[in-house]
């Protein structure tokens, strides 16, 4: 493709249309998910492959988990208008995500790095709570324990963390351990959460607002900015989010 400024339109239509297909015709869901992640990853080596400076499959993983998470999710739900809601929010989500990696890819506009970074913290706590509420549902269709299921994504957590501070290291191996650490953390939490009397939706959200504080936390960390002032309002938020949800939330 000559002009790759068009890329990072096309590629999320082309998911866009293959969400709408599986509405359509359900027994492509897998054909979807396969095909959606695959155009994805062409496109973003079409993007990089001439970056010698930037590992391009590393930009690939984040807005395929984004595709795969999302329409795992839509395939759960049963309202046709949460279901387009999501298919939308994929659609400019990815949209977002390649327009600005094709400033940073192409044009060299590394200073877009800050932007990457911020989105991949926002697009993480989505990928989180469509991870997790999948997760929850399961169980209600298969024979299969929450609290295994609740287990399962682990590398994709320590990913997401890795990818969440990622502008924020000097190198690959720094800050593995504790991304780790982390990502057990979570997944034990939400280990324990299965068995809280709650809709899935709730439950996938209190551990996608988990994520949300390890991330910032470890962000902050990295930019060696970890202090009583800068932690505060994460805090604040994420107690407030809770409160919200536990006056707000059915009890089954």
């Amino acid at each position: 493709m000559s002009n790759k400024r068009f890329i990072p339109l096309l590629i999320p239509l082309i998911c866009l249309i293959l969400n709408e297909a599986v509405l359509l015709y359900p027994k492509l869901f897998f054909v979807s998910l396969v095909l959606g992640s695959l155009v994805i990853f062409l496109g973003i080596k079409l993007l990089g492959q001439n970056n010698k400076e930037k590992f391009w499959p590393f930009f690939a993983v984040l807005p395929i988990l984004l595709f795969l998470s999302f329409s795992t999710y839509t395939a759960l739900i049963s309202s046709g208008l949460l279901v387009q809601l999501f298919f939308l929010a994929t659609f400019v989500l990815n949209f977002y995500y390649l327009r600005t990696l094709y400033y940073y890819l192409i044009n060299k506009e590394y200073d877009r790095g800050i932007q990457l970074s911020s989105f991949s913290v926002f697009a993480g706590f989505f990928i989180i709570f469509c991870i997790y509420s999948s997760a929850f549902f399961l169980p209600l269709f298969i024979n299969l324990q929450p609290a295994l299921l609740a287990l399962i994504p682990l590398p994709i957590i320590w990913f997401l963390f890795f990818n969440g501070v990622y502008f924020n290291l000097k190198s690959f191996t720094e800050g593995a351990l504790i991304f780790f650490i982390n990502a057990l953390v979570l997944t034990q939490l939400a280990w324990i959460l299965s068995y809280f009397p709650l809709s899935p939706n709730i439950l996938g959200f209190i551990v996608a607002l988990f994520y949300y504080l390890f991330v910032i936390i470890s962000l902050l960390h990295f930019k060696g900015n970890l202090n009583k002032k800068t932690v505060k309002w994460p805090i604040i938020l994420v107690l407030f989010s809770f409160l919200i949800l536990f006056l707000t939330a059915h009890w089954l």
